[in-house]
C-alpha cells in the first residue's frame, strides 16, 4: 500500500443516520467508503462483506456508505433510509445525491470502495465485488502501523419496526394460503387468505420469491444463494439449488422450476425430477439485448410469471418488461440501463422505473385475462399491460415501493414493501383494501436451523 492523496471532506452530503461529522472526527480510525446505490444488486451483494469487516475490526474500522443514486426515486432521503433499514445496514450512510463526493474521488461505477488510513490519507481503492480478502489484508497492514484510536465509536441510528411485517419483499398464493416473504425479519409467513399467520419459518437469509407447487413450497433464500423446498406442513425442508448469486423469484411450469438469478443477470431452470440445473437465459452480461435466450443480455431479473407457454419477466435495472417465447428473448417495454420514467400508453413510448414484481392474468374465465400486472416499484404504482392492444396503464398509485405481486382469480395481492403491509385489489369491483395480518393462536414456528 502507498499513501496516495489527502482525503476530501464530506461537507456537501446529507448525513442520514448519524449526526454530521467532519473528516477530523475520524482521525485514528481506518475508514472504508462504500459508494453504492440501493437498486444495484452488486452493491447489495457487497453488504455481507462489509458486515464481516465491521464485526472483525469493530474498534479499528469505520464503514461509511456514500449513496449515489442511479434512479430518480433513489435521490430521496426517506427512500435511502428505508433501504438502510430494509437491508439492516449497521453503518453510517450519506446521501451524495449531486455526486459531489463521487466526483472528488473520481468514482466511475457502483460499487466502488475507498480505504482511508488512520491519518486521513487514501491508501487504496477497489471496484466491484469479490474484494473482501484484499480489503481485509490492507486493513491488517494499517493496524500494524499503530496510531489507532480504539475508544472512538460511531453508532448509527437504527429503526427497528415492531410490527409483524417488516419490508415484505414478495408474495405468492395458492387456493387457500398466502406466502409472504417477511424479508427484513428473515422470515417466511404462511397465512390464510384472511391474513391469519398459521406458520412462521425463522432464521432465513433475506427470503424473496416463492411458489406453491403440488404438495410443496419453493422459496428463494436470497442472501444464502439457495432455493429451498418445504414439504406439506412446513416442518421439513431441503436445499434444491445452491451456489446462486441472489436468486430473487421463482416460477414453475411442467415440473420445471425457473429461477430469476438477479446477481448474474440470468434465469436458470431446474428439473424437479432429474434434479439437473442449467442456465435458461442470459450470458452474464448486464444490459438489454434480445435474441436467442442464451445469447441475450439481461439486467437483474427480479420477477417471473408464465402466461401460457410464454415466460414474462421483469428486468429491474433496465426498467423493462420482457418475455421468452420459442427460445428467444423479446422486450415489451424498456430500452436500456439508463432509460426510465413514468409514462403510460403505447409500449413504444411507455416507461417504467425499476419494477421488481410481475404476475399474469390467465385465460381461465376470471378477471384480468391476457394482461400482465407489473409492480412498478420506484414509481410506487401497479400497472397493467394489455397484450391485446400493447398499452400499459396505472391501476393503483400512491403505494410505497411495491416489490411483490401475485394474483388468484380476481384478487391481486401486493407486497407494499416500504409501508410494511399487504394491499388487496379486487379486479372485479376495483376496490382496494389492506390485509389484516394477525398471528393464529395455533401458530407453528420453525427455525430453518432446526428443520430436517
Amino acid at each position: 500500500m502507498k499513501q496516495i492523496v489527502r482525503t476530501p471532506d464530506f461537507t456537501k452530503a446529507k448525513w442520514l443516520n448519524h449526526e454530521k461529522l467532519s473528516l477530523d472526527d475520524f482521525k485514528g480510525k481506518i475508514v472504508l467508503l462504500d459508494f453504492w446505490t440501493f437498486c444495484c444488486i452488486n452493491c447489495i451483494q457487497v453488504l455481507p462483506d462489509l458486515e464481516k469487516l465491521e464485526k472483525e475490526f469493530e474498534k479499528e474500522l469505520v464503514v461509511v456508505g456514500i449513496h449515489c443514486a442511479k434512479f430518480t426515486a433513489e435521490k430521496k432521503d426517506e427512500n435511502i433510509i428505508d433501504a438502510i433499514n430494509r437491508y439492516n445496514i449497521n453503518h453510517i450512510v450519506l446521501n451524495d445525491k449531486e455526486f459531489d463526493i463521487w466526483s472528488e474521488f473520481g468514482i466511475r461505477a457502483w460499487p466502488s470502495l475507498i480505504l482511508i488510513d488512520q491519518h486521513g490519507y487514501v491508501v487504496s481503492g477497489y471496484s466491484g465485488e469479490g474484494n473482501y480478502k484484499y480489503i481485509r489484508d490492507d486493513i491488517l497492514k494499517l493496524i500494524s502501523l499503530g496510531d489507532i484510536n480504539k475508544d472512538k465509536i460511531f453508532t448509527p441510528t437504527l429503526n427497528k419496526n415492531s410490527s409483524i411485517l417488516r419490508y415484505p419483499g414478495k408474495i405468492s398464493t395458492s387456493k387457500d394460503f398466502l406466502a409472504i416473504s417477511n424479508s427484513s425479519k428473515n422470515e417466511l409467513l404462511i397465512t390464510t387468505k384472511e391474513g391469519e399467520v398459521v406458520v412462521k419459518i425463522t432464521d432465513l437469509n433475506d427470503p424473496q420469491g416463492g411458489r406453491f407447487y403440488n404438495d410443496s413450497f419453493y422459496l428463494c433464500n436470497t442472501k444464502s444463494g439457495e432455493v429451498l423446498r418445504f414439504f406439506d406442513d412446513f416442518s421439513k425442508h431441503e436445499v434444491v439449488v445452491s451456489n446462486l448469486h441472489s436468486p430473487w423469484d421463482l416460477e414453475i411450469k411442467d415440473d420445471i422450476l425457473y429461477i430469476a438469478v438477479a446477481g448474474t443477470h440470468q434465469i436458470y431452470k431446474y428439473n424437479l425430477f432429474t434434479k439437473s440445473v442449467e442456465v435458461f437465459a442470459g450470458n452474464r452480461h448486464e444490459g438489454l439485448k434480445n435474441g436467442y435466450r442464451l445469447d441475450s443480455h439481461l439486467a437483474q431479473p427480479s420477477g417471473l410469471s408464465f402466461l401460457g407457454d410464454i415466460l414474462y419477466f421483469i428486468d429491474s435495472e433496465t426498467s423493462s418488461l420482457r418475455h421468452i417465447e420459442d427460445d428467444f428473448v423479446k422486450t415489451d417495454i424498456g430500452l436500456d440501463l439508463f432509460d426510465f420514467g413514468d409514462i403510460d400508453g403505447d409500449k413504444k413510448v411507455a416507461r417504467l422505473q425499476h419494477p421488481i414484481g410481475v404476475t399474469t392474468g390467465k385465460m381461465d374465465g376470471t378477471c384480468g385475462g391476457f394482461r400482465i400486472f407489473v409492480a412498478d416499484s420506484y414509481n410506487n404504482k401497479i400497472k397493467v399491460f394489455d397484450l391485446s392492444n400493447g398499452e400499459i396503464k396505472t391501476i393503483i398509485q400512491n403505494l410505497n415501493h411495491p416489490a411483490g405481486i401475485a394474483k388468484y382469480e380476481c384478487m391481486l395481492y401486493i407486497a407494499n414493501t416500504n409501508a410494511h403491509e399487504i394491499v388487496l385489489f379486487d379486479l372485479k369491483n376495483l376496490k382496494q383494501s389492506l390485509l389484516d395480518i394477525k398471528e393464529s393462536l395455533d401458530l407453528k414456528t420453525y427455525s430453518i436451523k432446526n428443520l430436517s
